[in-house]
């Protein structure tokens, strides 16, 4: 069943040209956090089949239920017409430059501020994943 859903949903959506990160909608990273779930579980199932007899279709059972969710997470976004965030290596290593230097220009005396750092890090891959004409985030 869940192979059919995901050719289903598939069917509609574009070819996926990058890696896409996950966010753009509540509905989509509701989607994303079980799939991370699914792949450590499927890695610990993995390791676990070294020592122990584990069928094989459970393995091949939750590999599958990750990528249903990862194509669901798609399918939410595609239907509220939000475009996917793409990962751009270059770009959020940029991103990330910027963070990491930004104890130094949020110093209170001579004591860094680290929870300042951490909101002005999320506010600012925050904005720039909704603003789609930053030159960060530009393909």
């Amino acid at each position: 069943i869940l192979e059919l859903e995901i050719d289903k949903m598939y069917e509609t959506l574009p070819p996926l040209a990058h890696f896409i990160l996950p966010g753009g909608h509540i509905a989509s990273s509701h989607c994303h956090a079980p799939r991370s779930i699914c792949r450590r579980a499927e890695r610990i199932i993995v390791e676990l089949s070294e020592n122990e007899k584990v069928e094989p279709i459970i393995i091949k059972y939750i590999n599958r239920l990750s990528d249903y969710l990862f194509v669901l997470a798609r399918k939410i976004l595609a239907d509220n017409n939000i475009e996917e965030i793409k990962w751009m290596p270059l770009r959020w290593f940029l991103i990330l430059a910027l963070i990491k230097t930004m104890p130094v220009l949020i110093n209170q005396g001579n004591n860094p501020c680290h929870f300042q750092r951490q909101t002005f890090a999320r506010n600012l891959i925050g904005n720039l994943a909704r603003n789609k004409n930053s030159f960060l985030l530009k393909a």
